[in-house]
């Protein structure tokens, strides 16, 4: 390699990796998730569980439950398992006091659809979660009780034909 090629590497490859350094965080005001306009006033909601993108969320005091949740990602549609159903549910905790507890519990299926739900205050926690159903469960459930119904039924025959 020549004199002059090796410096010019070395130059190219710190340009390539200034940007990436510029782009690292450095406060953890930068890891919140703004939902407002800039120059609003805004409240700190955290949003945990089943939703594309968890986190502290910094949003208008106007923003409603449904307009977060659409934001954080909670009606997303999961594809992981399609081998059962899932039902999610909502829970908003506030604190009151010194003690955090739930203000509302739904499906999130019924607080998408319309409702009344609480409007979000400063510090609420979000939390969506995800139960799935397999279906092979309430399929081997059905055939036990088939099995033990047609058992029952031959038994029943039997004693019958004992008697007779």
């Amino acid at each position: 390699m020549t004199p002059f090629r090796l410096p010019l590497v070395l130059v190219v490859l710190a340009a390539m990796a200034a940007p990436v350094c510029a782009q690292r965080p450095t406060t953890d005001s930068q890891f919140i998730r703004m939902y407002a306009r800039p120059q609003f006033p805004t409240i700190h909601v955290f949003v945990w569980g089943d939703v594309a993108s968890p986190g502290v969320w910094r949003v208008e005091p106007e923003v409603d439950l449904v307009e977060l949740l659409s934001a954080a990602g909670a009606a997303r549609n999961d594809n992981e398992d399609r081998s059962g159903e899932t039902t999610s549910h909502l829970r908003v905790y506030r604190t009151v006091g010194e003690q955090r507890s739930i203000v509302y519990e739904r499906e999130l299926a019924a607080v998408l659809s319309g409702g009344d739900y609480p409007a979000l205050a400063e510090g609420d926690v979000v939390e969506v979660t995800t139960e799935r159903i397999e279906r092979r469960e309430t399929l081997q459930t059905v055939t036990q009780i088939v099995g033990a119904a047609s058992a029952v039924v031959l038994l029943i025959f039997r004693l019958v034909d004992l008697g007779s």
